[in-house]
């Protein structure tokens, strides 16, 4: 699946791409560092298209993954939340902001 996932990653829609992350991080899946990255770059460009719980839950996967993020990465999400945040649910809200503190410890 992970050779499928890298393949047709320009293709995945922003809630593919959060899904994706999502389950490498409830995995525990730490080696496939190449497809975080590229559904880290698919999140990037994405980040507009996020739903409130797809941005939360990508931030999420990210920090549990800890790979490491690009600042680049991290202000398009940031961005996202700032667009989404009047309406969060609150899990949602508690889940970012674990995400983003654990990303800057």
């Amino acid at each position: 699946l992970t050779v499928r996932a890298l393949a047709t990653a320009s293709e995945f829609s922003a809630q593919n791409t959060a899904n994706t992350l999502w389950a490498l991080a409830t995995l525990g899946d730490t080696q496939s560092a190449t497809l975080v990255t590229a559904m880290a770059a698919r999140a990037e460009a994405m980040a507009h298209e996020l739903a409130p719980q797809d941005v939360a839950n990508t931030l999420w996967a990210l920090a549990t993954i800890d790979l490491g993020v690009p600042a680049s990465v991290l202000q398009a999400l940031a961005a996202r939340v700032e667009a989404v945040a009047g309406v969060m649910a609150f899990h949602n809200i508690s889940n970012t902001l674990w995400a983003l503190a654990t990303m800057h410890a």
